[in-house]
Order: C-alpha cells, then sequence, then structure tokens
C-alpha cells in the first residue's frame, strides 16, 4: 500500500483595519470574506493605540485584537505607528508591505464606496504613471491643493468618466483602496 503526498495548501485574506471601534459589520466583513473567497485564514493588519487621524483609539491594541480573533480572524499583526498615523499613501504602503512580509498572505480584501475594481485598478495604475510628479508639481504651482491637482491629472487621463472619477476621489475607503493597489504594485507583491 502507498501513501500519496498531497501538498497542503491553505489561502490566507489580508484585511488592513483600525477596528475603532470593532462592530458588527467588521465581524460580518471577517465572515463574508471567508465565505466568498473560501479563505482558510484571515490575517488582520491593525493600528495600534494610535489610528490613522493620529488620534489615541477608544480602546487598547489588545481588546481590539480579541474582539477580531473572537469573531474569526485568525491573526493579528499590528501597523507600525509610524504608518498607522501617516496619510493614506504611507498608511496604505505600510499596511500592505506588513501583509507582503509575512509572505502566506494570497489576497486582499477592502472596500470602497465604488465598488469597482476595475476603475479604482486604473486610476491606480494611472498615478504611478512617469510623468505623475512632473504634472502634479505643475497644479501646485499653479496653486492648486494636492486633492484638486491629483483629481485633474486623473480626469484628464479619463475625460469620458470625469463626473464619476470626480466623486469617487472624494470618498475614503475609494482613495484607500486607490492606495492599497498602488502599494501592491509598488512593492512588486504576489498579492493579489
Amino acid at each position: 500500500m502507498s501513501l500519496k503526498k498531497e501538498r497542503l495548501t491553505l489561502k490566507t485574506v489580508g484585511i488592513v483595519a483600525e477596528y475603532n471601534p470593532f462592530h458588527n459589520g467588521h465581524k460580518y466583513q471577517i465572515e463574508q470574506i471567508k465565505k466568498q473567497t473560501n479563505a482558510d485564514n484571515i490575517v488582520i493588519v491593525m493600528s495600534g493605540n494610535f489610528v490613522q487621524r493620529g488620534g489615541m483609539a477608544w480602546t487598547d491594541k489588545y481588546l481590539r485584537s480579541q474582539m477580531a480573533i473572537k469573531c474569526g480572524a485568525d491573526f493579528v499583526f499590528e501597523i507600525p505607528s509610524v504608518f498607522a498615523c501617516a496619510s493614506a499613501p504611507n498608511f496604505a504602503l505600510g499596511s500592505v508591505a506588513l501583509l507582503d512580509s509575512l509572505g502566506f498572505v494570497d489576497e486582499i480584501c477592502f472596500g470602497s464606496e465604488e465598488g469597482s475594481l476595475e476603475l479604482i485598478n486604473k486610476i491606480a495604475l494611472t498615478l504611478n504613471d512617469e510623468n505623475y510628479f512632473d504634472v502634479i508639481d505643475k497644479y501646485l504651482k499653479s496653486g492648486l491643493s494636492f486633492p484638486a491637482a491629483r483629481e485633474k491629472f486623473i480626469t484628464a487621463m479619463f475625460p469620458n468618466e470625469k463626473e464619476t472619477i470626480t466623486k469617487l476621489l472624494k470618498q475614503p475607503n475609494n482613495i484607500l483602496a486607490i492606495e492599497y493597489i498602488k502599494a501592491l504594485n509598488s512593492l512588486k507583491s504576489r498579492i493579489k
């Protein structure tokens, strides 16, 4: 009798979170990610005691981590404060780099108000364009704010979607979604 060796492959999905506070919507998200992606493991990278806008979290990181574990997460890792308190690009880069460094995360799951991964991905790729910083610099020198300059650059690239993009760029989860994809691309991550 011979035993056939089979490789055990586990699917792991990562979530970037603050859980400030952890609520039933977060529990539902974890449940749905496991269900819809057939994930074996959910890895959370979470802000510590300080959250993205620099304030204190409503409760300490240990209690928020326990809540996530009790509600279906398998691992919780802390985003270093230098990234956890940063603006969207650095918050996303630090969070994605942490997930990527683990070496066992297959996918990242995030929400957005837009809901169109295709459009968010197109915008993220556009922001990696080699001319981006030169054009943005020109717009900034003309007196535009950074968000207005970025919007002007992107809508110039996609004039037929100007109204949709203008709305999309004003919503915080869309902005983070764009930044997560940019970070994955910048790191040349294997995470999908």
